[in-house]
Formats: C-alpha cells, sequence, structure tokens
C-alpha cells in the first residue's frame, strides 16, 4: 500500500543503518542503505558525476530506496504489511531475489515479475501467512550465504527479531510486518534498531540512524498480569482512613482531624517498612536472574 511508504521507509532506516563498510560484506560501502554500486548508477542516470555514497541525505536515500526497490517489487500493489515484507527483503538481498521467493510461497511461476498472476494469488493468500512464510524462506536463503558465518547475527535479528516467530513487541521483520497485516493501521511500533549489515564486528566508522518515534501502546481492555495485594496499596488504606472518622462518629466516638492525619502517617510508615520487608525476603529467596 503506498498509503504505508512513510512508514516502511522509517523501519527500513532501522535495519539499514548509517554508514557501513565491512570488508567481507560483498555490497561494500553503504550508506542507508543505499551501495556504493547502487548510487553510481543513480546518478549516472540522472546526468550527475559519481561522488561517495557516505553521507547521503535521508531524503534521497529514501527517494531511490523507493524507485529501485519498492515500487520495483510492486508494494504500492500489496497488502499491508506484506509490502513492508517484501520492501526490506528487495532492499537488503535485491527485487529480483524478493520477488521470486514471493512467487515460490505462493506457488506461482518464480520469474521475478510480480505482475497479474502473482497479485491474484496474493489477494486470495491470508496475509499474515505469507508473511510468515516468506519470512522464513528468507532465513533459507540467508543461512546458504557464503558469508553467512559473519553476518548471521544481525540478518537473522533483522528478519526474525530477538525471538523467532511473531511477537507483538519485538523487532523482526516478521513480527512488524503481521502486526501491520492484522491491524492494517497505525500500530504499536518497536523501537530498537535491527541492524542488518555487519553486527560481528561493528565497523567503528559507521554512522548511528535516526532513533524512531516512540509509540504508546494503549493497554485498554487488556488484563491486568500484575496486581498487587490491596493491603499494600497506599490508595486503599488512604481511603479507609479518610472515612474512618465519619464511620466511628456515627458510632458515637469523637475523632478529630489530627488523629485522622497522625493515623496515616502511621499506616504509611507501616506500609513502607513493609513494602521494605518484601524486597529483601524476595531477594533472598530468587533462584533465577529476572529476563
Amino acid at each position: 500500500m503506498r498509503a504505508n511508504y512513510p512508514q516502511i521507509q522509517a523501519w527500513v532506516g532501522l535495519s539499514e543503518g548509517g554508514y557501513v563498510n565491512h570488508p567481507r560484506d560483498p555490497g561494500g560501502a553503504t550508506d542507508r542503505g543505499i551501495t556504493q554500486r547502487t548510487f553510481d548508477a543513480w546518478n549516472r542516470k540522472q546526468g550527475k558525476p559519481k561522488r561517495p555514497v557516505r553521507g547521503i541525505t535521508k531524503h534521497l536515500a529514501e527517494q531511490i530506496i523507493e524507485f529501485q526497490y519498492l515500487d520495483a517489487v510492486r508494494a504500492a500493489d500489496l497488502p499491508a504489511g506484506l509490502d513492508y515484507a517484501m520492501a526490506d527483503y528487495a532492499v537488503n538481498s535485491g527485487p529480483g531475489r524478493a520477488a521470486k521467493d514471493l512467487q515460490r510461497t505462493l506457488g506461482v511461476a518464480a520469474d521475478g515479475v510480480i505482475g497479474v498472476q502473482t497479485l491474484a494469488a496474493v489477494a486470495k493468500a491470508d496475509t499474515a501467512d505469507v508473511i510468515q512464510r516468506l519470512c522464513q524462506r528468507r532465513m533459507r536463503f540467508l543461512r546458504g550465504l557464503k558469508h553467512w558465518t559473519t553476518f548471521k547475527g544481525g540478518w537473522t535479528r533483522r528478519v526474525m527479531g530477538d525471538q523467532p516467530g511473531v511477537q507483538i513487541l519485538d523487532i523482526g521483520v516478521i513480527d512488524r510486518a503481521v502486526r501491520l497485516a492484522r491491524d492494517a493501521g497505525t500500530i504499536p511500533a518497536p523501537v530498537a534498531v535491527t541492524p542488518g549489515k555487519a553486527l560481528e564486528p561493528l565497523p567503528t566508522n559507521s554512522q548511528p540512524t535516526d532513533p524512531e518515534p516512540t509509540v504508546q501502546i494503549s493497554t485498554k481492555g487488556k488484563p491486568m498480569k500484575e496486581v498487587k495485594s490491596f493491603l499494600a496499596s497506599k490508595t486503599i488504606w488512604g481511603a479507609v482512613i479518610a472515612v474512618a472518622p465519619m464511620v466511628l462518629g456515627l458510632l458515637g466516638l469523637n475523632v478529630t482531624g489530627a488523629d485522622a492525619a497522625e493515623a496515616a502517617q502511621h499506616v504509611n510508615a507501616i506500609i513502607t517498612a513493609a513494602g521494605g520487608l518484601l524486597v529483601v525476603y524476595g531477594r533472598v529467596k530468587a533462584t533465577k536472574a529476572i529476563r
């Protein structure tokens, strides 16, 4: 979907990062996802002289990515989520490879051209399922490359995230793409960078990528997984103390505001002390590291 292009560009930018020139990377010098060879070809097409790709502007990099990769895999005609999965695959491994693997996933002729037949197959398929099978196929391709041992950490984290499968807050292409497919709109976006180039070792001349805006995740309508005891709630005890003078007054006992305030201080001190003791007890009894 063309409406998703800004989000796709932002996520691809997180995966690609800044300038990298790893000696074992066949792509050579790369900045913001644009290799030197691609930049040279772009400048020739524009009638401009060659110049180093290092320092390419975000605007120009995104312009090249849109023309060279997003449009090449017809991301504008793909459903939400699959558009991002294909765009990232194309930037990382070339639009031809991405198109053929999508076609193999769909069971149509793998000619590398996304046309009427491929789009018809996409329309009939479950988008989230196609995304997951495409990402798994992509990982099989990456594992077969001779540079796998060097870049396996970055590539795996880029495609699958920190954990295999799909998680709501993981940072892999598979996670973000499936969320986009299922929500089909503005979604909670993981904010971590997913380096896809030379994670092991990270070149000293690499540049940090632009940070992704933090998006608050709504918990409205979701059950709370951690509920503390009412005995440890200062809010509840405060309410009890506030209504206590009125209740005692109805019973014929005279309780002044000073008495209530003093009682509140005592209760607050007791709760605080109890909380500290519980922390100490929990630390002594703990047998596993916090994940």
